[in-house]
């Protein structure tokens, strides 16, 4: 039976590995809003970080698709989740994280930040802090939205409890100078940031 993730059970960890394409683990809801079609979300094997699947959620301007976790006994703004995604070309794909009440409905989405992977064939990182929400919501999900066309496999994911400094979301960058740049951000929690910059590769912590 499928039990509410507990404390003690963090940090959570998603990689897919035991899913199969019509046999998704029946304490998550993998599903999408089509009339006629069951074919996304779908398990992959040919995109993957660590181990051999990945989640691949496709949408279209008719559809939207989406990942719902189990329950979460913790607050949900006390977590912070991270994951990996990936495109196949250069188009723009955005995945939206955030939180529902009901796993069935995706009018219950509420929508926390979106993401995109910036370079097609490339695992991208992000690390999303919750401590924005203010819902009753107990399901993290990833939605791939309906409206636009979107494709990204999703691997790798964490659920454990926000960190003491928690990263920014909604990072710009804008007016890009010569010798000046616009940095933009939404805080989630942190009063102050250090911002660090080098020429391109620069090793983090040996920056300006």
């Amino acid at each position: 039976s499928c039990v509410p993730i507990s404390d003690d059970m963090l940090p959570y960890h998603e990689s897919f590995e035991n899913w199969a394409t019509g046999a998704f683990d029946p304490c998550y809801v993998a599903t999408n809003n089509h009339t006629s079609t069951a074919n996304y979300p779908s398990v992959n094997s040919n995109y993957h970080t660590d181990g051999l699947k990945s989640l691949y959620l496709y949408s279209t301007a008719g559809y939207a698709t989406w990942l719902a976790f189990p329950a979460f006994e913790s607050d949900i703004n006390s977590l912070q989740v991270s994951f990996d995604i990936y495109k196949t070309t250069v188009s723009d794909y955005p995945l939206l994280v955030g939180v529902m009440s009901d796993r069935n409905d995706i009018s219950t989405f509420d929508t926390i930040t979106t993401v995109r992977c910036d370079e097609a064939s490339t695992w991208k990182h992000f690390n999303i802090p919750l401590s924005l929400y203010e819902g009753n919501g107990l399901y993290i999900a990833f939605v791939s939205p309906n409206g636009v066309a979107s494709s990204n496999y999703i691997d790798n994911i964490v659920v454990e409890n926000l960190s003491a400094c928690p990263d920014p979301i909604e990072c710009e960058i804008t007016n890009i100078e010569e010798t000046s740049i616009t940095l933009e951000w939404q805080s989630t929690g942190a009063s102050n940031y250090i911002i660090e910059y080098g020429e391109m590769g620069f090793i983090p912590a040996t920056g300006m």
